[in-house]
């Protein structure tokens, strides 16, 4: 199974092969996340490796969309995000450039790399630039769509993408995605917290719950409303994501949603910085895998 990132490589390709506004950026780190074939040649006619710098990287991009081509950047979210924040901010979303940035190995997932290569906080840290589409893909039918909408529509956006393959959700396609249960209790949830969404539901329903969930692939507040439009009887929200509980899906939930409804949010601790080791094992040592989480929330939906 693919990382959702190398998917995301070869989809572009795809559009870069008929298009040749396309440009893709890379910062020294293509070999993790499918910008070159196999043989090691870049996947793209219109390519640049920058090498490890950031801000270059994405100041060159944004002088590319100003000169009406459709640049993606790839890098690594924690050094994306937080080197290049100033350059992302002043060059990309001030300037409203259709720049795509795409963050490879977001969240906890960074094996033995540890806390340095973590980004548990990119969601608030880039959504509170402003101005910029947020996604959080979640499987291959949300690389495809949001593929095939940043390039029909160019425009400011971050992609988000774990380290770990995940497999196909079982949710219909959509631009908010559920399982079409209501109810007042719901799991709403993004990128790979919705894989962890996924078992959770399942089990749940092997036990006999009905478990409403909806999965938001693009977070802003449009498709925030429709989320929370669709759950008429909505009282509460269980929130569940592979970032901090604070800055992500949750408070943009939160910020959102009537008074009536508690948001709980269930991501990583604020104060935890990330660390080396197996995804599961993080997980379970935070109690965010899927039995811990269920004891949390199961009295919801009795």
């Amino acid at each position: 199974m693919r990382r959702l990132v190398s998917v995301l490589a070869s989809q572009l390709s795809l559009v870069a092969d008929v298009h040749d506004d396309i440009w893709v950026l890379d910062g020294d780190l293509g070999d993790s996340y499918g910008v070159y074939t196999e043989t090691g040649q870049p996947r793209f006619r219109n390519f640049v490796q920058i090498g490890i710098a950031e801000q270059t990287m994405v100041g060159a991009a944004a002088g590319l969309a100003a000169a009406q081509m459709r640049p993606w950047v790839f890098s690594f979210a924690a050094f994306l995000c937080n080197r290049a924040a100033d350059q992302i901010r002043t060059c990309v979303i001030q300037t409203d450039l259709p720049v795509v940035l795409v963050g490879s190995h977001a969240g906890a997932a960074t094996g033995s790399n540890g806390c340095s290569h973590s980004a548990l906080g990119d969601i608030g840290l880039i959504s509170a630039l402003g101005n910029i589409e947020i996604w959080a893909p979640a499987d291959t039918i949300d690389v495809v769509q949001a593929v095939h909408e940043l390039t029909l529509t160019p425009r400011p956006a971050y992609i988000r993408a774990s380290r770990e393959p995940c497999p196909p959700l079982p949710l219909p396609p959509g631009k908010i995605r559920s399982n079409q249960i209501q109810g007042n209790s719901v799991v709403i949830s993004t990128g790979l917290g919705s894989q962890w969404a996924s078992d959770i539901v399942t089990t749940l329903s092997s036990q006999g719950y009905s478990i409403p969930w909806c999965h938001l692939p693009r977070i802003n507040d449009a498709m925030i409303d429709r989320c929370l439009e669709s759950y008429p009887e909505l009282r509460v929200a269980v929130v569940i994501e592979d970032h901090f509980e604070i800055g992500g899906l949750g408070d943009a939930l939160r910020r959102r949603a009537p008074r009536c409804v508690e948001v709980k949010s269930i991501g990583w601790p604020r104060f935890w910085q990330g660390e080396s080791g197996e995804l599961a094992e993080l997980r379970e040592y935070h109690k965010l895998d899927t039995q811990s989480v269920i004891k949390r929330v199961e009295h919801l939906f009795i």
